[in-house]
């Protein structure tokens, strides 16, 4: 007579597991071969922890019954648990020789596949498996993370939003999903699963972590200083943990601290690629020679990935440019770059410079002087905004910060908010396409919305300051709008010598600039950046500063006294200072300009002219 299981099972489903598994020993006892009893038992082991006692349990159960496919299901788990990938797809292929169509041995064996390093046999055992059942949220997932390994990076998003869709209150997923948007630089989307993660799972390290490093994205830094704090708490050996705070910290001005962070995450952890790489494009010709060799050591691993390979390449240069070894710089630089690219490459995001140019030719045709005479008057009479444009890396981080060392002004940084105003002129004008489509629409009563709603953007900020600095290198492009709703607004233009613009794009580790990672596209790049701001310049029916950087260097007191004139203020001896004022700053030129004015970075484009010379020769001033 079969033994009677049902208030086992009844345990078993309202997750009281002590009990259950008395209830299955029990069972045993009256019938010590019960395969059902067996499974079960070995099922509570498996949720307990205790993967050896399960496969043991499951495995006896399996040979009283070798067609069951739960039994190789579990069985199958229990191994993977324990590591041993090979009895897992072992058990699996049994498995799928008694039913072929089913997902869940399918997606355990394709799990096993990838933890071998098998990602391409891994990644058509979860598309089978999604062929017979799509809306299988574990191998939406599971097929996305094999995507990732793989390098589809385009593809792993495409999965990782189906697995949302189908789970969308399981942390691990929205963590993944966030991850990967805040990968390819969509910040805005990443926080909104990033915090649905926490939220689900608020002791979940990894997830915080991650929302962390999108807080930091967003520029709420406070937050994300918080955050990394708690994720340190949870779990205070992560190394990357202590690597992310050290970011933050550095962003908030904090140089000492942020170097203190990397010193405990390279404790935990001698090889983090990105501490080392912070450390060294901190202290540059002050780099130990042991965190040199740490490094040397650690590109040498022929596994590592490209996204560390390119990350360490970029720090060591940054050394090695300093110490004057130039040539191992370039050679550095240059495999990151190509590093960069391809991974550019494969989120679909590769530069189109044949895109540019035709964008660059639709500012000009439509920002005329005739254009100017039709919209004079309608702007704001509001001196408050003061915009600093110019390439990355021409001056304008030094130019922000010389400006918020005055205590009538207010440093905002590189503000989104030009492009956010901008992109509601459809709207406004109910018009259909891209905002220079729109143009022939304006009247007083847009540019006036328009302008206030930037003003009010900017009072949020800070409702105090005499001038608020915006300082968004690609406001450059929308010059002809920004002198259409503030007439009176004070434009700083930053210049620098072209060969050093590209020299030092091309040694920078930027996240999201596309374009410098290429020497066709950086310096095609900078031809149209002249080609526009010369436009400016015989058009713009308003005045321009124009700010040299390499006079700047020479002259630092005469020019600043110049600059803080121009907008209207009272001079300060604190402008001078500069480098002293602590403030939050996330650009590439943060730690230069936390130190005082140098020459080197004048004509610094001489050291490279071998190893760069086909790039120097099309920047070269005829």
């Amino acid at each position: 007579m079969p033994i009677d299981l049902s208030a086992a099972l009844e345990y078993h489903r309202r997750g009281e597991l002590d009990q259950a598994a008395k209830a299955y020993e029990a069972a045993l006892a009256q019938e010590p071969d019960s395969p059902e009893a067996l499974h079960l038992l070995g099922v509570v082991a498996l949720q307990r922890g205790n993967p050896a006692r399960a496969a043991a349990l499951i495995g006896r159960a399996v040979a009283l019954r070798p067609n069951e496919i739960d039994y190789y299901a579990h069985l199958s788990a229990a191994f993977w648990a324990m590591g041993r990938l090979d009895d897992t797809i072992r058990c699996c292929h049994a498995a799928l020789r008694i039913r072929p169509d089913n997902p869940e041995i399918l997606c355990t064996l394709g799990t096993a596949l990838v933890d071998l390093k098998r990602v391409d046999e891994g990644i058509t055992c979860f598309r089978a498996a999604l062929q017979i059942q799509p809306d299988n949220p574990g191998a939406q997932n599971n097929l996305a993370n094999a995507l990732r390994l793989q390098g589809d990076k385009a593809g792993a998003l495409e999965h990782f939003r189906l697995a949302a869709q189908l789970q969308p209150n399981r942390a691990e997923v929205r963590n993944n999903l966030g991850q990967t948007l805040l990968e390819r630089g969509d910040a805005q989307e990443a926080l909104v699963h990033c915090e649905a993660a926490v939220r689900l799972r608020p002791e979940y390290a990894f997830a915080r972590q991650n929302l962390g490093k999108v807080l930091r994205e967003c520029g709420r830094l406070e937050e994300s200083r918080e955050c990394f704090r708690e994720v340190i708490r949870l779990n205070p050996d992560l190394s990357a943990a202590h690597t992310d705070l050290g970011g933050v910290l550095e962003d908030l001005g904090e140089f000492d601290q942020a170097l203190d962070a990397y010193r405990t995450a390279l404790r935990l952890n001698p090889r983090d690629p990105l501490a080392l790489a912070r450390v060294a494009t901190i202290l540059r010709d002050r780099l130990p020679d042991s965190d040199r060799m740490a490094i040397e050591g650690v590109l040498a691993d022929s596994t590592l990935s490209p996204e560390w390979r390119w990350t360490l390449d970029f720090g060591l240069a940054q050394a090695l440019d300093a110490r004057g070894e130039f040539d191992r710089a370039a050679a550095l630089s240059i495999e990151a770059n190509a590093l960069r690219r391809a991974d550019f490459q494969k989120w679909g995001r590769g530069y189109d410079p044949a895109a540019h140019h035709a964008f660059i030719d639709r500012l000009i045709q439509s920002f005329t002087p005739q254009f100017f005479e039709s919209v004079r008057g309608f702007g704001v009479a509001s001196e408050r905004p003061v915009f600093v444009m110019g390439m990355p890396r021409s001056g304008t981080t030094l130019a922000e910060q010389i400006l918020a060392s005055h205590p009538k002004v207010f440093g905002a940084g590189e503000l989104r908010l030009v492009r956010e105003t901008v992109e509601t002129l459809p709207e406004l004008t109910r018009h259909r396409g891209m905002y220079l489509d729109c143009l022939h629409l304006l009247d007083a009563d847009v540019v006036q919305t328009l302008a206030h709603h930037y003003l009010d953007a900017l009072a949020a900020l800070d409702d105090k300051a005499d001038r608020v600095v915006d300082k968004m290198p690609e406001n450059t492009f929308h010059l002809g709008l920004i002198a259409t709703l503030f007439p009176h607004a004070k434009l700083i233009h930053c210049r620098r010598d072209l060969r050093d613009i590209a020299l030092s794009c091309w040694l920078t580790d930027f996240t999201h600039v596309r374009w410098a990672s290429d020497p066709a596209h950086l310096a095609s790049r900078i031809q149209e950046y002249e080609r526009l701001t010369n436009h400016w310049r015989r058009v713009l029916p308003v005045p321009v500063f124009e700010l040299d950087y390499e006079t700047l260097v020479s002259d630092p007191e005469g020019v600043s006294r110049s600059l803080v004139a121009w907008c209207g203020l009272e001079w300060d001896s604190a402008c001078l200072e500069f480098h002293k004022t602590r403030r939050p700053l996330q650009t590439a030129s943060a730690p230069q300009v936390r130190r005082a004015l140098f020459r080197s970075s004048v004509g610094r484009w001489k050291h490279y002219e071998h190893s760069l010379a086909p790039l120097l020769e099309r920047l070269t001033p005829t």
